[in-house]
């Protein structure tokens, strides 16, 4: 069907459901149909071969639930500031996409470094203004003194940031330098394991930190990705080229590198869906990325002879490192508090999760760490 046909269908099935304990208003249900099928044009018109139907599907979906189930009222403060950040984002990269579209045609580098510095100004001004708008009457304070006093909130706190800090400016550009040498998975699957040995313990002892970081991460990899994709000077094309090697075929079919992002939020999204207390479900998507999805990479390519009926790369082999390694990791937590789950629940977990990894085709990165988490809330109830 047409949009307009869907949009039409969206407003009659609402109708429908109307009653007196229906939680939104007349204008979040006019609303509702209409931003959904926009921003799945703006994807599909922007992103080009970026994303499959499905996963366009997935982030609008993804969008939504953030704009319409989010109260700063009543939602978990991490939520709050994500929803923001993301609204301040949205509005910087949308006021720049005329210039964007004028800066891409242009031949002259002189003319160009011009109209990044523009650019550059406007997503600045706009997205610095209206994140404070937004978020210091919730805040009660301007959202960078916010940040600071709860980095600093415990000496505890301050040594893992301090200490994230130092890999940052260590590990990462070392890893970048000898990357080449190194096989494609390895280089790939490198980031899973780097972010597992960054958040792992302190996810146990400091989950709002962990949680709030993980927000920070997702701007810093959008803000990336956005200048990475435009080649915005004058550090767009550093960008392109340091992740360039990193890439497989699927990354270089679009315009946007979404595995990174994907990442973040795939191991973000169980954090945020429990409040960032650090119980049970929250390190569900940092075991299974860290861990699972990383020893199924390198262990399923090396030794994976007996592929899956479904004409998937993926192997046995492959999915039984990926149930050893979650099943093991969900333990480990275990034992140091983290969660407390049954043996059973815990490795029939890891088998359900597995064999969802082993036969999807879309990107894992989300949809294995948020079946992961459902599994778990459905095995602990039942």
């Amino acid at each position: 069907m047409a949009d307009i046909v869907k949009v039409i269908v969206s407003f009659v099935v609402e109708a429908q459901t109307i009653t007196e304990e229906t939680i939104m208003g007349i204008r979040e249900i006019v609303a509702v149909p209409l931003l959904y099928f926009g921003l799945h044009y703006m994807l599909n018109k922007y992103t080009f071969d970026s994303f499959t139907q499905t996963e366009r599907n997935l982030m609008t979906i993804l969008f939504m639930t953030m704009v319409f189930a989010i109260r700063a009222s009543s939602s978990n403060i991490t939520l709050v500031i994500l929803q923001k950040l993301v609204y301040s984002f949205g509005m910087g990269a949308v006021f720049n996409v005329p210039l964007m579209e004028f800066y891409v045609k242009q031949q002259q580098n002189s003319t160009k470094y011009v109209l990044a510095a523009v650019c550059h100004t406007i997503f600045l001004v706009i997205g610095v203004t209206f994140t404070d708008i937004q978020l210091t009457p919730i805040l009660g304070e301007h959202p960078f003194e916010f940040l600071v006093k709860f980095i600093t909130a415990t000496d505890e706190r301050f040594t893992i940031f301090k200490y994230w800090i130092g890999a940052f400016v260590t590990v990462i550009p070392a890893f970048v330098l000898v990357s080449s040498y190194l096989p494609l998975d390895v280089r790939r699957k490198f980031w899973h394991y780097a972010l597992f040995s960054a958040l792992a313990y302190p996810l146990i002892i400091d989950p709002e930190l962990v949680s709030l970081a993980l927000v920070g991460l997702l701007g810093i990899f959008l803000f990336v990705e956005l200048q990475r994709a435009t080649k915005l000077k004058p550090f767009g094309e550093f960008f392109a080229s340091v992740l360039k090697p990193f890439q497989d075929k699927r990354d270089s079919s679009g315009l946007i590198v979404v595995s990174y992002l994907f990442l973040v939020l795939g191991v973000g999204l169980p954090i945020w869906f429990n409040g960032a207390t650090g119980l049970n479900e929250s390190c569900i998507g940092l075991i299974t990325l860290g861990l699972g999805d990383s020893s199924a990479s390198l262990i399923g390519k090396r030794i994976g002879k007996h592929k899956w009926f479904n004409g998937s790369n993926k192997s046995f082999e492959g999915s039984a490192a990926f149930l050893l390694a979650t099943g093991a990791g969900l333990s480990v937590m275990r034992s140091l508090g983290q969660n407390s789950y049954s043996d059973s629940t815990i490795w029939l977990t890891s088998l359900l999760v597995s064999l969802v990894e082993g036969t999807t085709e879309m990107n894992d990165n989300v949809l294995v760490p948020v079946m992961g988490y459902i599994i778990l809330n459905v095995l602990n109830r039942y």
